[in-house]
């Protein structure tokens, strides 16, 4: 059937009403949707400076050596009798704890030993009771008047004797005891095998070496001074370390030890110690130490700061260096007069003991900047 035509044209307008309500609230929608709120503004970005502490002043000298990591705890360790080794249960670079065994040695001749000097013993204290009884049955027999005291005397000797020699065995068997304990090398202190220098089932003398170990819980460095500088060193002195697999960081040290004899060269061997060990640190690593120590009389007072931390000013011997303000956890710029540079040094005035000069990038600060110490105890 045919729709009316009234019909479909008043059912027209409608559906356009209809049409256009719906195209308004999708442009709703669509305006709705741009209008987003504004991002938040990003965090300051807080950079990590490299510093160094106020504390060198100009009469020092400063005097670097290269040098290297080394463990302030080691030990090659041997077995004190001659074997067999019959196993060695570390290889160099284990981690071990302090008792751990570390090697054994074949225990058959040395159990053989401990169980011959064991039947001895028991061999003389047997001795001795037999003898015990026989004085006290001497002792009764005296007392009734059968025997003289003579015979109490021999009795007496006998006993006498048979202790001394039960006193000897029990030592043979607690000196059998301690061989074959020895057997068995535990570690005097954790730390990390260095070298392994012998293998199961080889034959070693008493004293041989046998593994190496280092202790890791402290670590120093091992410097040589030549002989025009050794006079100056002196236990307990500051000193700066640098490694170069840490870049970018300065550690605190102070001398520990001065070798007293001369090695190749001339040059005397300094240990220095770290107070705190970073934990990528490793043994043989390469390590550099300033040292500053009194220099000639007469120069100008001021403080020794490195001359990557001098911004040049407008007027000649004026500039500028960066400071970590604690407090503010900022870069605050300092005014400094340049009295002098001695070769990778210059003498500032206008610096106080204790400050953090930023060394490395000033070029790049400004006033204010977020800062923060580079971690893993850099300055």
């Amino acid at each position: 059937m045919a729709r009316h035509p009234l019909r479909a044209a008043r059912r027209g307008p409608g559906s356009a009403r209809r049409f256009a309500s719906a195209a308004l609230l999708a442009a709703a929608a669509i305006g709705t949707l741009g209008c987003k709120p504004p991002a938040a503004a990003p965090a300051p970005v807080v950079k990590s400076v490299k510093t160094v502490k106020v504390e060198a002043r100009s009469g020092d000298r400063v005097a670097h050596f290269s040098g290297r990591v080394a463990a302030a705890e080691t030990a090659v360790l041997s077995f004190p009798m001659p074997g067999t080794v019959e196993a060695v249960t570390v290889r160099p670079g284990d981690k071990v704890r302090r008792g751990q065994v570390l090697a054994r040695l074949d225990v058959r001749p040395l159990q053989l030993e401990l169980d011959a000097a064991t039947a001895d013993l028991r061999k003389a204290e047997s001795g001795l009771t037999q003898r015990s009884n026989t004085l006290a049955r001497n002792r009764d027999l005296f007392r009734k008047g059968f025997i003289g005291e003579a015979a109490i005397e021999q009795s007496e000797a006998d006993v006498a004797a048979a202790r001394s020699d039960v006193a000897y065995r029990h030592s043979r068997r607690e000196k059998a005891e301690l061989t074959l304990a020895d057997t068995r090398m535990a570690a005097p202190f954790a730390g990390v095998i260095g070298e392994q220098f012998v293998h199961a089932n080889e034959e070693v003398g008493a004293g041989s070496r046998i593994v190496s170990l280092l202790g890791e819980d402290q670590l120093q460095v091992e410097v040589s001074v030549p002989e025009t500088a050794i006079a100056r060193v002196r236990p307990g002195m500051p000193a700066r370390v640098t490694f170069d697999a840490l870049p970018g960081q300065d550690f605190d040290g102070t001398v520990r030890e001065i070798g007293r004899l001369a090695g190749a060269g001339n040059v005397y061997p300094v240990k220095v110690a770290l107070p705190r060990t970073p934990e990528r640190l490793r043994s043989g690593m390469a390590a550099e130490v300033a040292l500053a120590y009194p220099g000639e009389s007469g120069e100008p007072e001021g403080f020794l700061v490195p001359v990557s931390a001098l911004r040049p000013g407008e007027a000649k011997g004026q500039g500028h260096v960066f400071v970590v303000d604690p407090q503010r956890g900022a870069a605050r710029m300092v005014p400094v007069e340049v009295l002098s540079v001695r070769d990778n040094d210059a003498v500032l005035k206008g610096l106080q003991p204790g400050q953090q000069v930023i060394v490395a990038g000033v070029s790049f600060l400004t006033e204010g900047q977020p800062v923060k110490l580079m971690a893993d105890g850099a300055r």
